[in-house]
């Protein structure tokens, strides 16, 4: 589960997260709408720790970080190994394969075993039907499945 509580972020005297509080149950898909400059993706970036909030507490599986402390590096990077976003644009690494974008963060990040990692991804790309097109460079895969290589990743 996350959980998050009075999430506060801002840029300078702009305030653009204001208390945010929410909890999403394990296995649940969400939507978060809202009008251009509304804050949906300064949201999603805080969650992850990409942008560090001014103060507030996001607790995820078995542990919290309380963003009104000094945070330690080593929460984040706990926090980011148990969390992923796929981006807009994508950002698939142009010089590997789609198999080797879904591999690289398990094994660089995680350092997992590879060939381990290697089965889970092509199980993630076949849930994703890019089975066929594992071998293929992002320059060769249409937007929208490099969009589906970033949601395997």
């Amino acid at each position: 589960m996350l959980s998050v509580k009075g999430l506060n972020k801002s840029f300078g005297q702009n305030e653009i997260l204001k208390k945010i509080d929410m909890e999403i149950e394990k296995g649940k898909v969400i939507a978060i709408l809202g009008p251009s400059g509304s804050g949906k993706t300064t949201l999603l970036r805080c969650l992850n720790a990409l942008e560090i909030p001014n103060r507030g507490e996001l607790a995820f599986s078995d542990f919290s970080i309380d963003f009104s402390k000094k945070v330690k590096q080593a929460d984040i990077l706990r926090l980011r190994r148990k969390s992923g976003m796929v981006f807009q644009a994508y950002h698939l690494f142009p010089h590997r394969t789609a198999l080797e974008n879904v591999m690289e963060g398990p094994v660089q990040v995680q350092k997992r075993d590879k060939e381990q990692v290697r089965k889970e991804a092509i199980e993630l790309l076949e849930k994703v039907g890019l089975k066929d097109k594992m071998d293929l460079y992002p320059f060769q895969l249409s937007g929208g499945q490099q969009q589906r290589v970033g949601i395997a990743r």
